[in-house]
């Protein structure tokens, strides 16, 4: 099931039937991984689930990461994926880990595709859960997006294999939440071969219209810039949307039409920027204070017509030479 995985990976765990399966899947094919855990603080249960992430782990003799993050005042899911990420992404970057596994499933899918259909998306971003994926240098894998909830259960309780159910699953707090309780569950269980067609079919078409998208660009830490000469408005949002996606941000409608009027968007809570100068789009996160620019280096940004909202970024990561070469 797994035969393009390199070894060492590290997975994402939960404690829940879709991170258990892909756990147990993952002995079963003598793949090399260990796993991480985070611990909100949000719920007694999370205590057990930490206790059985480490017996698992342990049975199994890999090791397991654990990250206490005790939240205070308001909590939402954007800051529990960050702090998730984060984690995730020292580890990998740290251990020489070669990828991050995630128990995202089939249900999981349509979730995503009903959720963004409700925003107006179009069909790149209503398939934004891909098998393989990269996020800020992060190399994502879903091993399981073709299992749907149902397979996963009829494993696990056929092997008799703990697991825990997240109770806050269950309310409608959440938007994801009102989709999944509402219909989707029993929309899949009732239709997945369907559903598994056609998503073969959607990807398939999906795959076509992005390889119209090659552009030169350069990456420099988290600096992202393509050159757009010659690109109508909606390949621009589509190099930009892809992009984003890579830093797990997902591109509303209402900011597509900001990016196309303004030439310009600033992506809220995420703090990045997205910025249309001249032939090139600049993505790269919004940076406050630090050292002053030398006048020498604002002369040479002036010329080489660098907007200005970028400076500090480049400036403070040292990375202005090489952007000067790419864009010049």
């Amino acid at each position: 099931m797994f035969t393009d995985f390199q070894d060492k990976s590290l997975l994402a765990f939960s404690g829940g039937p879709d991170s258990v399966f892909l756990f147990h899947k993952l002995v079963e094919e003598g793949k090399v991984f260990d796993i991480a855990i985070v611990d909100y603080g949000l719920r007694e249960q999370s205590k057990e689930e930490v206790a059985y992430a480490k017996a698992l782990s342990d049975q199994h003799g890999i090791t397991c990461f654990v990250k206490s993050a005790r939240s205070s005042g308001n909590f939402s899911e954007s800051m529990g994926r960050k702090i998730r990420y984060d984690f995730f992404r020292k580890i990998v970057e740290e251990g020489g880990y070669s990828q991050l596994l995630t128990g995202h499933q089939l249900n999981d899918q349509i979730e995503w595709l009903f959720m963004q259909m409700s925003k107006g998306a179009g069909l790149t971003e209503m398939l934004g859960l891909k098998n393989v994926s990269v996020n800020r240098g992060l190399k994502v894998v879903r091993p399981i997006l073709n299992y749907s909830k149902d397979e996963v259960l009829e494993y696990l309780d056929t092997h008799s294999i703990q697991y825990f159910i997240d109770e806050s699953n269950n309310t409608d707090i959440y938007t994801r939440n009102k989709f999944r309780n509402s219909f989707v569950n029993e929309f899949v269980s009732a239709n997945q071969d369907g559903i598994k067609k056609s998503l073969s079919y959607l990807n398939k078409d999906k795959s076509m219209l992005e390889s119209n998208l090659s552009v030169d660009s350069i990456q420099l830490e988290d600096l992202y810039v393509a050159n757009i000469s010659g690109r109508k408005d909606e390949e621009i949002v589509r190099i930009v949307d892809k992009s984003l996606k890579e830093r797990g941000i997902v591109m509303t409608n209402g900011a597509r039409q900001t990016l196309l009027k303004d030439n310009k968007l600033e992506v809220g809570s995420s703090r990045v920027n997205v910025l249309r100068a001249g032939d090139f789009i600049y993505i790269y996160p919004k940076e406050t204070g630090g050292k002053p620019i030398p006048k020498e280096v604002k002369s040479v940004f002036k010329t080489a017509k660098i907007p200005p909202g970028i400076r500090k970024y480049i400036y403070k990561t040292n990375t202005y030479e090489s952007l000067l070469k790419f864009v010049i």
